[in-house]
């Protein structure tokens, strides 16, 4: 199921048949970065600057383009 967005119980509600004990047990399709700030943190967050790779990197850094 694709979110509608809204706030962070409202997506969750919309997800519940994926999550079980704070697992998530099937793919969970979101809108955008921030929307799965709130999934994850249940809370406004900026996830440009919070989400990380494995390496530390955020999605901020991957996207911006160095100056020359």
């Amino acid at each position: 199921m694709v979110s509608t967005g809204g706030s962070a119980p409202q997506i969750r509600a919309e997800h519940e048949d994926a999550i079980d004990d704070f697992t998530t047990t099937a793919d969970v399709v979101l809108r955008s970065v921030n929307e799965v700030g709130l999934f994850l943190y249940y809370g406004r967050t900026n996830g440009w600057l919070v989400l990380r790779d494995g390496d530390g990197r955020t999605i901020h850094d991957w996207t911006v383009v160095p100056e020359r």
